[in-house]
């Protein structure tokens, strides 16, 4: 199992998103920097992600985590294929290995406060999926009360990854992380999404960062992190 005081964390270099270069310590921390991710034809599947750790004790393995979905079929779905899907996604987005670092923070952080999962889940999504990343600014810069159209998160995926979707899944990846910021609190309702102001958590400092495990700096300063109240 990776100890956080073994990695060595440094930001050699800070996206205009405020995401930091790749390096081998970040990546073995949890963070993903490939190209692609779940969003292309999934949402961050909270309310699966919120199944498989309420049926996998904390403290579990990775094979635990794959009994619990596959044999145990803790997600109800009706197939083999379907299962291994939710599987791949879910480890896509979370990771489900407490080994790595980020997922067992969420774990023990959750564990604290169970309340806190849509806020936890969605910050370890955006440090895993660069798709969701990309549509964070017009969600944040969003003013409380305003209508956050599914165009501009489409045009937002446009803009980081110029001609590499076409219009059919720009749109479809737009929709899937619409619904993940709805599921996290940051936007309310069906078709019509509307800025909500999220409910930080009763924690000193965004998570990650008060455990002196990343530097700040990775996280742009309107990110939704518990307990930043100016972040909302």
């Amino acid at each position: 199992m990776t100890r956080i005081d073994d990695l060595q964390l440094t930001v050699s270099g800070v996206s205009p998103l405020g995401f930091p270069a790749a390096s081998p310590a970040l990546e073995t921390f949890g963070l993903k920097f490939s190209s692609g991710g779940a969003h292309i034809s999934r949402t961050m599947m909270l309310a699966e992600l919120g199944a498989v750790l309420a049926s996998v004790p904390q403290g579990s393995g990775v094979a635990d985590y794959r009994e619990a979905i596959l044999k145990r079929n803790v997600l109800g779905k009706t197939t083999d294929s379907t299962r291994q899907k939710s599987l791949r996604h879910l480890r896509e987005l979370y990771a489900l290995d407490e080994a790595t670092p980020i997922f067992g923070l969420l774990r023990k952080m959750q564990a604290i406060d169970a309340a806190s999962l849509p806020l936890l889940a969605v910050q370890v999504a955006w440090i895993r999926d660069p798709l969701l990343r990309a549509t964070t600014s017009p969600v944040m810069d969003a003013l409380e009360g305003e209508q956050v159209e599914t165009t501009s998160l489409a045009q937002a995926l446009e803009a980081a990854f110029p001609n590499q979707y076409s219009e059919l899944n720009r749109n479809k990846i737009a929709r899937n992380a619409a619904s993940s910021w709805t599921q996290s609190g940051h936007l309310a309702g069906r078709a019509k999404k509307i800025r909500q102001g999220s409910s930080p958590q009763p924690w000193p400092s965004p998570w990650p960062f008060s455990l002196g495990i990343l530097p700040a700096i990775m996280v742009p300063r309107s990110f939704p992190i518990p307990g930043a109240v100016s972040s909302i």
